[in-house]
């Protein structure tokens, strides 16, 4: 009878698991792991415990998409957090991530056509208490560059039992902003473009700003690859703003899209975690007697 080694048998293990989430290994430039490579995701391609999550049009999925990734159908993940009371709807969180086959523990990889669709469902997993979530750098766009394998085959995925934890210290509403502008115990960060936070143009019933808010643009933080840049241009960025890591930092947009990436951002950066105003100008704009400014300095 052979003899078991079982001193090689923890090492075998022991290897298997890193394997597993090597994808989520740290590196210097990213501590947290919060952006993948393709290389890196391609190579992981056949780990079981991995979800892949595609956050395109569903056309653009049922046309091709990566090999094991589940579809998600982020128009109707946004209508439900903008509704009211919908951020803290355990039960349909629960039915919508349950039904992609994802736990409370499961490593997730997020890629869309856009950044702002897959950091979206980045802070909606993060808010909900998924503990591992990152974004393919380049999404769509840089996979099929690099000829990456793709298939029209849906994958056979198991509904999982998901119960949402939701972690407040990445939501802030209307209470919260409320708060700030009286006590000041939070920067305010509007991630709009340069025209809506001057109030010039853009949606909303009102047009402007929330007064003190820093004005960081969320397209500053990406490439004209549509990967992000550095993270040392992105620090440089938030220092020029003046927003260091020891603050409380709240992001908004006008419907949590861009403050979703902008939070992404700072956080790979080393910043937060960072609260989002995920409701932002849709809700701000249009409620009574919230304090409007129209410049274009803070």
């Amino acid at each position: 009878m052979k003899t078991v080694n079982h001193k090689s048998v923890v090492f075998l293990l022991m290897t298997l698991c890193a394997a597993s989430t090597a994808v989520f290994a740290a590196t210097a430039d990213d501590p947290g792991r919060l952006l993948v490579s393709v290389d890196e995701l391609q190579a992981q391609l056949g780990d079981s415990g991995l979800r892949i999550v595609d956050a395109r049009p569903r056309a653009a999925y049922d046309a091709g998409h990566l090999p094991g990734a589940v579809h998600v159908d982020v128009g109707d993940w946004k209508s439900l957090g903008l509704s009211e009371g919908g951020l803290h709807d355990k039960a349909a969180w629960s039915q919508r991530v349950g039904a992609l086959g994802i736990t409370q523990d499961t490593p997730v990889v997020i890629y869309g056509g856009h950044p702002t669709s897959a950091t979206r469902v980045w802070w909606t997993l993060k808010y909900l208490g998924v503990k591992q979530v990152a974004i393919l750098d380049g999404g769509w766009d840089a996979w099929t560059k690099a000829k990456a394998p793709i298939t029209q085959d849906p994958p056979n995925v198991s509904p999982t039992e998901f119960t949402p934890d939701f972690q407040t210290n990445r939501l802030a509403e209307m209470d919260d902003l409320q708060s700030v502008l009286k006590k000041k115990t939070a920067t305010v960060i509007d991630t709009r473009s340069t025209s809506e936070y001057a109030g010039t143009r853009g949606p909303g019933r009102r047009k402007g700003h929330i007064p003190g808010a820093v004005h960081q643009e969320w397209s500053e933080f990406v490439a004209a690859d549509g990967r992000f840049k550095p993270v040392a241009e992105m620090k440089s960025l938030l220092a020029q703003r003046g927003l260091t890591p020891d603050q409380t930092l709240i992001t908004h947009c006008q419907t949590g899209g861009r403050a979703s990436l902008n939070a992404f951002a700072m956080e790979l950066a080393g910043y937060g975690p960072v609260k989002n105003y995920y409701c932002g100008w849709s809700q701000w704009s249009t409620t009574k007697d919230t304090p409007i400014t129209q410049s274009s300095k803070p």
